[in-house]
């Protein structure tokens, strides 16, 4: 239950239940990443809270659900993707992001002679679950399929 405010009164019946529904459902959606990385053939690091692998396709995956804007941060998470890239240099060690700070959805970066690309949002999913047997309009679909089923309870 919304707690009641001398400005409720402004807002139409049921429309702040509604959106705290809708808030609800998108951050539950949003931190679905993780398992959604893992029903599709990644692991998480072992020593590593943000790195997923996919031994398959050869892809390590540093993931966090917003970029930091702090420069130390982006520092840290680049440090540690050279360190990935020094450990498995066969391996495709991406940045992904599900909230960039920037506009740029994918890009390319070179440090220390490696390359690293960044992906951000759709370009990070789309990248990540669109092999040959999972395929990303399907699992948007099923999402989707779930957002419609919570409202029409």
């Amino acid at each position: 239950m919304t707690e009641k405010t001398i400005f409720s009164a402004l807002f139409p019946d049921g429309i702040i239940e509604s959106s705290n529904k809708i808030i609800g459902l998108k951050n539950k959606l949003d931190n679905s990443i993780p398992s959604l990385l893992f029903k599709n053939g990644f692991s998480k690091m072992y020593d590593e809270s943000k790195v997923y692998f996919n031994t398959q396709s050869r892809i390590i995956l540093f993931y966090s659900k917003k970029e930091s804007k702090s420069k130390k941060k982006r520092t840290e998470v680049l440090n540690k993707c050279i360190e990935l890239k020094n450990k498995y240099p066969n391996d495709t060690v991406m940045i992904g992001y599900l909230v960039g700070t920037d506009t740029i959805s994918e890009a390319d970066i070179i440090l220390q002679d490696m390359m690293f690309k960044i992906l951000v949002g759709e370009s990070l999913l789309r990248s990540l679950l669109n092999n040959d047997h999972v395929l990303y309009d399907h699992i948007l679909n099923e999402y989707k399929n779930e957002v419609n089923d919570y409202f029409n309870q």
